[in-house]
Parts: structure tokens; sequence; C-alpha cells
């Protein structure tokens, strides 16, 4: 009885962490990851000054950068009619139904074709839109760093050339009007084709017992 308590309970606790937690994945094709090397490397140096010169912590100034270089990629390449069209060629995004911008589809992985699909439970989202959540994020980032960032960490070191996929841990805060809006825009984010222009998919983590928190469930309903 008390291990099922103690199971019970864990999973209680964990709960509100599946609400201000995701999970980035960075793909080797198209990641920024050399880029956020740099960013890493020069607030090191930044704050290793005296006095330091840093004025946001390094996980802002990661996410900063990152979304800055979404937001840029989004507007390069819808600008183009040649990129636009390799966009549509990689199914990443289509024209719209006036055909006057794209929409970028939300996608889901297929297990059994073992590749992404778009998903036709949502509707996508117009590159406006796009744009408009990338200023949207940024925005209360700058104002709000600290308060509203948690944690923004890969789960290996950052190195200069890219390595291969590497997930990123994103961590926001659930209280105050920021932080609701934060939470609804990365939310509306999760599965977003646009990402893709960055080589990165978004996703909120998903519910995961700890190793010995499984060992307990096995011993006790084997």
């Amino acid at each position: 009885l008390m291990g099922k308590l103690q199971l019970r309970q864990k999973d209680e606790l964990a709960q509100p962490q599946l609400d201000k937690h995701f999970l980035l994945h960075m793909t080797r094709t198209g990641s920024p990851e050399s880029t956020l090397y740099q960013v890493a490397l020069t607030w090191r140096e930044a704050k290793a000054k005296s006095p330091p010169t840093v004025q946001h912590s390094l996980r802002a100034c990661l996410l900063q950068c990152l979304l800055l270089e979404w937001e840029q990629r989004v507007q390069t390449l819808t600008q183009s009619t040649a990129n636009a069209a390799a966009l549509r060629q990689h199914g990443w995004a289509h024209p719209s139904a006036t055909g006057t911008e794209l929409v970028w589809p939300y996608q889901r992985w297929n297990a059994s074709a073992k590749e992404l699909e778009d998903d036709p439970e949502h509707q996508g989202l117009a590159t406006t839109e796009v744009l408009q959540i990338a200023r949207d994020l940024r925005s209360l980032i700058a104002t709000r760093a600290e308060g509203l960032v948690h944690r923004f960490h890969s789960t290996r070191k950052l190195t200069e050339t890219v390595q291969g996929d590497l997930p990123f841990l994103l961590a926001v805060s659930m209280r105050g009007p920021d932080a609701d809006k934060a939470h609804q825009l990365l939310c509306k984010l999760a599965g977003s084709s646009s990402l893709r222009v960055i080589g990165v998919s978004l996703r909120q983590e998903r519910p995961k017992r700890q190793p010995m928190a499984e060992q307990l469930q096995k011993m006790l309903y084997q």
C-alpha cells in the first residue's frame, strides 16, 4: 500500500512540470548549433570580465538567439519565389486558400512510415502568424527574461561544429499574464513545421517516471 501511495504522490508532483516543460529536438540539417555555441562563448567572456558586462542569463540569451534565427529564416525563405517552391517541395509549407501567403502545417510522427506527416486535425499557421509569434516571444523574453525562462539548455555540451541531433530542455514560468502568454505561444508552436527551417521540432514534455519509480512499479505489480 505504501509503495502505491508513493507512486501516486510522484505522479501528482510531476503533473505541474508537464505544464511548464518543453522539449526541443535540434537536428543536424539547418541547425543553428554553431551559432548558439558562439553566443555562449561571447556570453562567458562577458561574464568573466570585472565587472561582468552580461545583462541577462545565458539561457535567455540562447533562446533569444534561436528565436531571432528562426524569425529571420522564415522571412528570408518566404520572400523568395524559388525558396517558397523549395519549402512546398519539402512539405514544410503550402499556399494559403487565397494564395497570398504560405501556411505551415502541424506535423506528427508516423511510426509505420517512420517519418513526419501533416496532421489534418490541426489548422496550420500562416506566415504572418508565425512571424508574430516569434516577435511576441522575443519581446516577452526581453522584458521578463529571468522570471519567465527558468531553464533552457542542451542535454550535452554545445560544440562549434554540429555533432548530430541535440535535444534542448525548456522550462517557462507558470505565474502571471506574461507567463500565460508565453506558454500559449509555445503550445501553438508545438508540432509546427515552421521550426524545421532551423532544424528544430518542439513538443511539450510527456509524463515519464524516474527509473527508480519504474522499478518500484514493476515490483508492486509483478
